[in-house]
């Protein structure tokens, strides 16, 4: 079984922070960028959802995207295949469901 990746953004640094599961994402910016408990849960329950999640100001100091890889991989095929720039892709937008 493969590990299903996370990659944490923060602020503009265009290179991500992996992470092998939700609880290590977590708790990293619970310690390390000190996020307040009610933000981790809005962050959780996004990422569980969606597949991504975006916390930005005013909640937080700078931002911060949390996405799967493989969703991630997907919006750039998608927005290659439409003819969209990867930025346009990704700006809280999700692929269509496959049937």
């Amino acid at each position: 079984m493969s590990v299903r990746w996370l990659a944490l953004y923060t602020g503009e640094d265009p290179h991500p922070r992996m992470f092998d599961s939700l609880e290590r994402a977590l708790a990293y910016l619970e310690r390390f960028e000190r996020l307040p408990e009610d933000v981790l849960d809005t962050f959780a329950l996004k990422l569980m959802g969606l597949g991504e999640a975006t916390v930005a100001q005013p909640e937080v100091r700078q931002g911060y995207h949390l996405i799967y890889t493989d969703i991630q991989r997907q919006n750039r095929q998608d927005a290659a295949l439409e003819g969209r720039t990867v930025t346009e892709a990704v700006d809280g937008e999700l692929p269509a469901a496959r049937g």
